[in-house]
Parts: structure tokens; C-alpha cells; sequence
């Protein structure tokens, strides 16, 4: 390979990974109640949940509850494992993702819908975030100060972050939080 394509192999490497992050933690909750604590990893054309083992996890379509994957036809779909349980694992395969058609398909979509959109894509846009609960749940527990930094931090990753980087600076975006309060509090609507 001559260093004209590992430059070119590098540019575009480059241009696939910028926004591809890896096991940022997040927590799940089952139709039951429970919590799942896990991972995601992926892009912006395709987001994967799974454990610490990186054993794929995909929420069921019919019931809403959270199981580990199979392959099936080429597709992810749900087995008959719940996430986390203490079922052996002894049959699934870690690591399961979408197949690189699938992927390429999405990616290519995504392309093609650029030319129609109205976003912008220098400035300011201003965005929102509302926390609200519902009458039979408790206030949030964490300070507002734990999802500030998701939206607000200049150094990733974070929302703003985000969009700074993929326009080369020239879109920030500014999240307020409603209603307002201390970061070391939080509030919500009921």
C-alpha cells in the first residue's frame, strides 16, 4: 500500500469515527421497575446497548422489557434472556451488531436526507430541556448539575460538544433547563 492511500484510508477513517463514541453508561428500567445498568456504543447511524461482557441488549417490541440478543436472518432481534439475569449465557454471542449492509444503508439515508433539511448549520440555536415527572413519581434524584455537563460541556462528550465539533465551530448549541433552579438542586413539572 503506497502512502497516497494510507492517507486516504486515514482521512476517511477519520471522517467515519469523528462522532463515534464507546461505553457511556446508562441505566435502563424495566416494565417491572428494576434498572439495568449498562453501556451504549455507536454513532449517529447506529446506537448499540450492551453489559459490561458486551453482550448486545435490545428492548422486546411487544412486552417492553429489555432481553440480550441473537441473530436471527441477519437481523438483532430480542432471545428469551432478560438483561442481567442470572440465566446462563452459555448460548448467546457477544458482540452482536447490524450487518455492514445495514449499516451502510443507514449511513446513506441519513446523506441523503442532508439535502432536505432546514437545520441549521451555523450560529446559535438555542434548545430546551424540560424535566418533567409524572404525578405518581418522586422528584429526580440527581442535581441538575448530572445532566447540565450531557448538554452543556465545551470539552465532550456532551451536546454541544457535539455540534461544535461536526461544524468546525461555527454552530453552538446552548441548552437552558426548565423550570430553573440551583445545579446542585433539581425540579421538575408534575
Amino acid at each position: 500500500m503506497n502512502l497516497r492511500n494510507i492517507i486516504i484510508l486515514l482521512f476517511n477513517l477519520t471522517i467515519i469515527l469523528t462522532a463515534y463514541l464507546e461505553n457511556i453508561p446508562i441505566t435502563l428500567h424495566q416494565p417491572d421497575g428494576s434498572s439495568i445498568n449498562c453501556f451504549v456504543t455507536g454513532d449517529e447511524f447506529y446506537v448499540r446497548i450492551h453489559d459490561a461482557e458486551n453482550y448486545t441488549i435490545v428492548q422486546h417490541p411487544v412486552d417492553g422489557y429489555y432481553y440480550y440478543a441473537i441473530k436471527s436472518d441477519d437481523k438483532i432481534i430480542a432471545s428469551t434472556i432478560k438483561a442481567q439475569s442470572d440465566e446462563l449465557k452459555v448460548y448467546l454471542n457477544p458482540d452482536l451488531r447490524i450487518t455492514q449492509e445495514e449499516y451502510l444503508f443507514r449511513r446513506n439515508r441519513f446523506k441523503q436526507g442532508r439535502e432536505r433539511r432546514d437545520a441549521p448549520t451555523f450560529g446559535t440555536v438555542n434548545n430546551i430541556n424540560i424535566f418533567i415527572r409524572f404525578a405518581d413519581e418522586e422528584e429526580f434524584t440527581s442535581p441538575r448539575s448530572a445532566y447540565d455537563w450531557k448538554f452543556n460541556q465545551a470539552e465532550g462528550p456532551s451536546l454541544k460538544h457535539y455540534f461544535l465539533e461536526v461544524s468546525n465551530n461555527n454552530l453552538d448549541v446552548s441548552t437552558t433547563h426548565y423550570p430553573v433552579c440551583d445545579l446542585n438542586q433539581n425540579l421538575s413539572y408534575q
